[in-house]
């Protein structure tokens, strides 16, 4: 049998085995001496049971408490804390309709609704007994918001609508054939200038009782001529029943004045005769004022007195009617009655000194029946106001005539170009710096200086 050729590491497997095997024992002493030899660690076994310890307190510790922020808070602090408006999402919300008050109309009659806005003209319909209304126009006269209606010979109640920017309007129209009568303008204004007022006096129109027209009441309207630009303004609703006027059963205050009940009072206390407030409350409930015996109050004339005006100033009047069976509820007005309001107080110059003038001061006091007027005379200077205060010699209290105009100079000598007599003048300013002037014995209001 041939012998087979082996390499280097089979043939000493064995002496290479043993080797490692030794190298490995050697290892292990190495590391064994070490251990338990200088290079050895000693174990702190105090330390080692203090570790312990800390480990078994911390396990039984409970957890921290975590405070949680209260709600009040929470939402003061959100209230507080002020951002920029953010957009807002654009969410469709339908808008309420408008209802307009019930509009009153007679039967076989041709009207006009004027609405508050500008209707679309596809959409003006009639919503209910749509037999009673029928529409006529609209626009009409190129105005979006009228519409033109028809009643028929039908009774009873429907609805005009339209919509008007996204919103509808509605329009209740009530048919009534006892509706539709004229509302007549009254006949005959006349104002009166009364001392502390104006007495507006006029008289129904007859065919307001031939037609059965039902008056709720007279509206009386005034424009102030001082203001340039001023428009009429309704100032008061007369009632026709309350114009014609009755005697009181009462002694209440409560219809008359505030000015006239305070001359009352101041006259009389609170013990007033009924027979002084039977007359007051007639004289004020019929004319406002006191008025001359030959000119008595015409029978059906209805009068009321505009005690709101300003002493000096110019106004115009005029009237209208408004009924409940009408249309329209309120009628055209009449023409414009105008007057100027005399002054509270006036004055005229007497003589002249050196340096001053001597002038007579005439006031209007209380009003109505009770009005009486007061004279007084003053010496003024140039530069001073015209007028004077006086004390009372019973009550001791101050009583002013001052006028509110300044004396700013004054001529003795002077010859009127008229009639070439010598005559002499004051010339005097308003508060407005106005300059005015007067001559001798001239007053303002010759109302003041009767008697």
């Amino acid at each position: 049998m041939p012998v087979q050729r082996r390499g280097f590491f089979f043939r000493h497997f064995e002496k290479m085995l043993c080797a490692v095997v030794l190298v490995g024992i050697l290892m292990g002493g190495v590391y064994v001496s070490h251990r338990g030899g200088d290079l050895a660690v000693e174990l702190n076994t105090e330390q080692v049971k203090l570790d312990i310890k800390n480990m078994v307190a911390a396990r039984e510790k409970p957890p921290p408490v975590v405070e949680e922020p209260e709600l009040a808070a929470m939402v003061a602090a959100q209230s507080q804390n002020v951002r920029e408006p953010q957009q807002v999402p654009d969410v469709t919300v339908t808008a309420l309709p408008a209802v307009y008050p019930s509009q009153r109309v007679g039967v076989d009659m041709e009207f006009d609704l004027e609405f508050n806005a500008p209707l679309r003209e596809d959409s003006v319909s009639i919503e209910g007994a749509a037999m009673l209304v029928q529409i006529v126009q609209h626009p009409v006269d190129d105005d979006y918001s009228k519409v033109r209606l028809k009643t028929t010979s039908l009774e009873g109640e429907a609805n005009v609508t339209g919509i008007a920017a996204d919103r509808k309007h509605i329009f209740p129209v009530v048919v009534d054939a006892e509706v539709g009568k004229t509302p007549y303008a009254p006949t005959g204004l006349t104002a009166e200038a009364l001392p502390g007022g104006v007495a507006i006096a006029f008289t129904e129109d007859p065919r307001i009782a031939e037609d059965a027209v039902w008056v709720s009441y007279y509206e009386v309207w005034r424009r102030d001529w001082s203001d340039a630009l001023g428009q009429y303004e309704m100032v008061y609703q007369l009632r026709p029943d309350v114009a014609l006027g009755t005697e009181a059963e009462s002694d209440s205050l409560d219809d008359l004045p505030r000015d006239i009940v305070e001359q009352l009072r101041e006259q009389f206390g609170d013990n007033i005769p009924r027979d002084v407030l039977e007359r007051v409350r007639r004289d004020f409930a019929r004319t406002g004022a006191r008025r001359e015996e030959e000119s008595p109050v015409e029978e059906g004339q209805l009068t009321w007195t505009d005690t709101g005006v300003t002493p000096g100033a110019r106004y115009g009047y005029k009237v209208c009617t408004v009924g409940s069976n009408t249309y329209p509820t309120r009628g055209e007005p009449t023409g414009v009655a105008n007057v100027e309001v005399p002054p509270m107080i006036d004055f005229r110059f007497l003589l002249t000194g050196p340096g001053s003038v001597r002038f007579e001061i005439a006031k209007r006091v209380g009003t109505g029946s009770l009005a009486t007027v007061r004279r007084k005379s003053f010496w003024v200077a140039v530069g001073d106001e015209i007028g004077g205060v006086e004390a009372d010699r019973t009550t001791q209290r101050l009583d002013s005539f001052l006028t509110g105009y300044i004396l700013v100079d004054f001529h003795s000598q002077l010859v009127d170009t008229g009639t070439g007599r010598p005559t002499s003048r004051v010339i005097y300013a308003d508060q407005n710096g106005m300059l005015y002037e007067r001559r001798r014995n001239e007053t303002g209001s010759d109302e003041l200086w009767k008697g």
